[in-house]
């Protein structure tokens, strides 16, 4: 039983922090990520593939179509990197 439940929480935490990652995606808003877009296109610090997902989480709020899991983690990775770079916090 002590297994059980014990994967339970480990499962019931990823499940949160995956909620968490997307809630903050979504909060940040399609301005944001626009501008992120443009201030890593700038300086040439995002990759291809980062530069495809922010294109799915721009059109997100008209399309519905949202970042996989994978994809979020992705992306929030790049968010870090980029502020170690000097971007801004907020645009």
């Amino acid at each position: 039983i002590n297994d059980n439940h014990n994967n339970y929480l480990r499962a019931y935490a990823k499940l949160q922090n995956e909620v968490d990652n997307f809630r903050l995606i979504w909060q940040l808003g399609k301005e944001y990520w626009e501008s992120f877009l443009t201030w890593g296109n700038d300086r040439k610090l995002l990759y291809h593939a980062e530069q495809d997902i922010l294109k799915i989480v721009i059109n997100m709020y008209e399309t519905g179509h949202t970042p996989t899991e994978k994809q979020t983690k992705i992306l929030l990775r790049a968010r870090d990197r980029l502020m170690l770079e000097g971007m801004p916090n907020s645009f």
